[in-house]
Parts: structure tokens; C-alpha cells; sequence
């Protein structure tokens, strides 16, 4: 008997034991190769699969839930990132005892809504007059102005008014060389000036996600100097700055609302919730 006879029955002496290895915790075929035998998985020869393999993704809430509805079993999670405002969803997460291969996902990455990414874009922002009254007519629809008396006046008028805004040169330069007293002196001026054109305040009504509801945004109408920002003057007139009240508090809301909606629509024995993330 030569080598090569002797090699091959020492491999093939332990192949009953190898097979057994990786066939008794497994429903997937597999076949042992020379040389060598190499496991090889015969699942893709089969009629159906033993696991989904699937990466759902989407934008939308309701189909996120029905989705998620539709594959929901034993051992499924859910996971809500507030933060990020997305969520996960794995199916074969499996039990403490018997975890998963987690080869089956859903993800929801909520969408800003046109109005409120511009609402955003906007926000902060050293303004020309033409850009603010570009936006508030843009987005005329959805903004009413709040002047100083709590009156409500309409977007249009608004957008007018800082339009008009001018600074007489005289104002300006004593803002450049006088104390504090001058320089509101100078911005009173614009107000009397303006006073029934100029909203302190504009509200925008969106609803900032799509699947979220609508919400009303308030941002604080501000009027500043070229002077004030030297490094960031807009040429030609006062600078504009819209300033979004609450933020953090309104974010806060649009997170707890997006759980809600989850963790409502997902109220199923086989779908756990859980806040937090995964990876």
C-alpha cells in the first residue's frame, strides 16, 4: 500500500465524526469536499432557504411597521434610536440560550420634511434682507408673523418690512463710535421705523419628519449691524438672523413622538422594544 493509499484512509477514517460536528446544531446541508474536506454549505442547492438574508431599509413609519408585523417572531427586536430618530429591527436575534445569526434586519431613517429643512438651513444664519424675505415667501403657506402687540400679520407684510429696513448713515457711525446707550438709540430708530412692518417673531407650522405630525416653530426675528459681525458682514443692509426657539425642547418632543408611534404600532407578543442601538 503506498502513501498516498494510507494519507486518504486516515482522512476519510474521520469523516462520520467531522459530519456529525457540523451537521448536529445546524438545518443546513452540508457536504464534506476533497481535499482537504472542506465543510461546504449545500443551502443554495436546496428549494428554499433557511434563513432570510435581508436588509430592509425605508423612510416611511407605516411601512416600517408592517414590515415589521409581517416578519415578527420569537426572539425578534426592535431597537429606537431617538438620537439619530431611526430605528432597527433584527428577527433572528434568537433567545439569551440560543442567539441568533441576526442575518435579518429593518431600518428606519426618518426623513426631514422640504419645510422644515429649510426651516433648519435658515436658523442661526447671518442674513441678508433679501435671503429672510426670500425664505418667509417661499415658505409663505406655512408662516404667520407675530408683531410686538401679539397681533398676527401675514407673510407677505413680513417679508416686506424687512425689505424696507434701512440704517441712515449717521446711526451707523455713531454705533462705530459711541457706547451701548448710542448704539440702541440707532436700532430703536430702525424699529419706530418699522415698527408695524417688522415682526419680532415668525411662526412656522410643519411637520418637521414625514410621518410625524405638525408642529408649530417659532423663530426670533433679529436685527444687527454690519459693524457687529466685521468678519461676517452681509453687504448692503442690516444683517438678519432667525433665531429657533426651543430647539432642543422640540427635538426632545419629535423623539418621544417617533417612540410612540413604534412602540404603539409595534405592540406584539414576538417583537420586543427597546430604546437604544445596535451594531
Amino acid at each position: 500500500m503506498d502513501s498516498t493509499a494510507i494519507t486518504q484512509i486516515q482522512e476519510t477514517a474521520h469523516i462520520p465524526e467531522m459530519m456529525e460536528m457540523v451537521t448536529s446544531n445546524s438545518d443546513t446541508p452540508v457536504a464534506l469536499l476533497p481535499p482537504g474536506y472542506t465543510a461546504v454549505s449545500m443551502e443554495e442547492h436546496c428549494t428554499n432557504a433557511n434563513h432570510f438574508r435581508m436588509k430592509y431599509k425605508t423612510t416611511s413609519i407605516p411601512d416600517y411597521l408592517e414590515y415589521c408585523m409581517d416578519y415578527a417572531a420569537t426572539g425578534a427586536g426592535c431597537f429606537v434610536d431617538a438620537q439619530s430618530m431611526s430605528a432597527k429591527a433584527i428577527f433572528d436575534i434568537g433567545e439569551p440560550h440560543k442567539p441568533g445569526h441576526k442575518f435579518h434586519t429593518a431600518a428606519l431613517e426618518m426623513q426631514k420634511t422640504a419645510a422644515y429643512k429649510a426651516l433648519l438651513q435658515m436658523q442661526g444664519k447671518r442674513l441678508s434682507q433679501r435671503d429672510a424675505a426670500e425664505f418667509i415667501e417661499d415658505w409663505a403657506d406655512t408662516i404667520i408673523a407675530v408683531q410686538s402687540d401679539g397681533s398676527e400679520g401675514t407673510a407677505k407684510d413680513a417679508a416686506k418690512g424687512l425689505r424696507a429696513i434701512t440704517i441712515d448713515t449717521k446711526g451707523s457711525v455713531e454705533t462705530k463710535v459711541g457706547d451701548m446707550g448710542q448704539h440702541m438709540t440707532a436700532m430703536e430708530k430702525i424699529e419706530a421705523n418699522n415698527a408695524n412692518t417688522i415682526p419680532p417673531m415668525i411662526i412656522v407650522t410643519c411637520a418637521p419628519y414625514h410621518g410625524l405630525k405638525e408642529r408649530a416653530v417659532h423663530l426670533r426675528v433679529q436685527i444687527s449691524f454690519p459693524e457687529d459681525h466685521p468678519n461676517q458682514a452681509v453687504p448692503g443692509g442690516p444683517i438678519i438672523t432667525l433665531r429657533y426657539i426651543g430647539k432642543e425642547e422640540v427635538e426632545e418632543m419629535l423623539a418621544e413622538e417617533m417612540k410612540e408611534l413604534i412602540m404603539d404600532g409595534l405592540n406584539v407578543p414576538d417583537m420586543r422594544v427597546r430604546i437604544g442601538s445596535v451594531s
